[in-house]
């Protein structure tokens, strides 16, 4: 059927430590500005090719003509309990299945509907976290609020997302040791100030808000005002990844810099690695547009309304310098690379999916010090989802777009840890 003052002292040290690890010296530069640590990476890493991290799949779950349980829809998020057990949402189907660890189905949580543990159709859930205590988050944007689950599948009631006080949800994350933390964007009536701000909130476990992390002048990529999506793709957009111990990571991707903030706030540390912007290109524009064309088609929309939606397809002038970010094994943080229309062949643009192929298949991982290690190529048509411990959790999708989870392992990341 997965505040450092002498950069040179430094400098000599890390070369020391890497050397001793049989890795290639660093060639980048650390600085002080105020306190704050200014890390300037080159385009060369520190793995060589005995030490450089790679995956291996170990685990697929799915299956073409067999049994239900085992067949997904469109898979919106993975969820792993401390167990690890796996919670899959299938945003067609609106429920979550539960698999144990080896990939065997067990049960399946919700449904589409309004009632207690139910899921709004036509797409009401298209993320999931894990809480701490193995509690499960299910954001139900049709019924603003988010259902909670135990780990046996229990359903634990839920809390109410108020989209006009909070805003609409537009990301959730979790780190390694369960903290939730969801991205709201501010719904737009034509009243508000010309730069409305995103907020990032943590939250426990019972739904209660703990704290505001940050706020920043909202994205463009996707609002929804006067009751219209309306998508700006390739527009600057803010990205940001959670560390276990409360740190923020985060940078705007029309430049490939982040930022690191404590958890009172204070800018820690800012990382910068080498790059060029391309140009988004006619080729990029009309895939984009063919692809959104495919999916209003597939989801039913009215020719009438087609043409409305099609004229909210707009475009940056530059592809991003990159898609996500993600927490890794030892604190490791990791940058997607994006794919463009104009980096694929006729045959692969054909076979994409405009929810998965944003992103590359390579990611760029910095130590969680922000020093450049090297690249991990995922499988092509693979689309992680999660990163827990050394294991990866995501999407691949074969060449009939027939979707299985997939966990893959990381080579060489418990070399690093010890």
């Amino acid at each position: 059927m997965i505040t450092i003052k002498n950069g040179a002292v430094l400098l000599a040290v890390v070369a020391a430590a890497a050397c001793a690890a049989g890795e290639a010296q660093w060639t980048g530069s650390i600085t002080d500005s105020a306190g704050v640590q200014m890390v300037s990476n080159t385009a060369e890493g520190i793995w060589t090719d005995e030490t450089r991290w790679t995956v291996v799949e170990e685990l697929r779950i799915g299956s073409v003509d067999g049994e239900p349980e085992y067949q997904f829809g469109q898979v919106g998020g993975v969820a792993v309990g401390s167990d690890g057990r796996m919670f899959v949402l299938d945003t067609q189907g609106q429920h979550v299945k539960v698999f144990s660890v080896d990939g065997v189905y067990e049960q399946t949580l919700g449904g589409p509907g309004s009632g207690p543990g139910e899921i709004g159709p036509p797409a009401g859930a298209s993320a999931i976290v894990m809480a701490r205590g193995d509690t499960l988050f299910v954001p139900d944007l049709a019924n603003q609020r988010v259902n909670l689950y135990a780990p046996d599948g229990t359903q634990l009631g839920s809390f109410r997302l108020s989209f006009q006080e909070q805003g609409l949800p537009v990301g959730w994350q979790t780190t390694q040791n369960g903290l939730v933390a969801g991205q709201m964007r501010p719904l737009i009536t034509g009243e508000e100030e010309a730069t409305p701000q995103d907020a990032i909130l943590l939250f426990q476990p019972d739904g209660t808000i703990a704290d505001t992390i940050t706020t920043f002048v909202s994205g463009k990529s996707f609002s929804f005002s006067g009751g219209v999506p309306e998508w700006h793709i390739y527009s600057p957009e803010t990205a940001w990844a959670l560390t276990d111990d409360g740190q923020l990571i985060k940078g705007v991707n029309d430049a490939y810099r982040l930022s690191e903030y404590d958890p009172s706030g204070a800018l820690t540390r800012v990382v910068t690695m080498p790059f060029e912007l391309r140009p988004v290109t006619e080729r990029d524009m009309n895939a984009i547009r063919e692809l959104f064309e495919k999916l209003f088609q597939d989801q039913g929309v009215p020719a009438t309304f087609m043409a409305r939606l099609m004229g909210n397809v707009h475009f940056g002038e530059t592809l991003p310098a990159f898609a996500r970010l993600q927490i890794g094994p030892d604190g490791s943080i990791w940058i997607q690379h994006i794919r463009a229309a104009s980096d694929l062949t006729d045959e692969q643009l054909s076979a994409s999916n405009i929810l998965e192929d944003i992103g590359a298949p390579n990611w760029d991982v910095l130590d969680r010090g922000g020093r450049f290690l090297g690249v991990v190529t995922m499988p092509d048509r693979f689309a992680p989802r999660v990163i827990v411990g050394d294991k990866i959790y995501g999407v691949w999708r074969d060449e009939f777009d027939v979707q299985y989870i997939v966990r893959l392992r990381i080579e060489g990341a418990a070399a690093m840890a010890e």
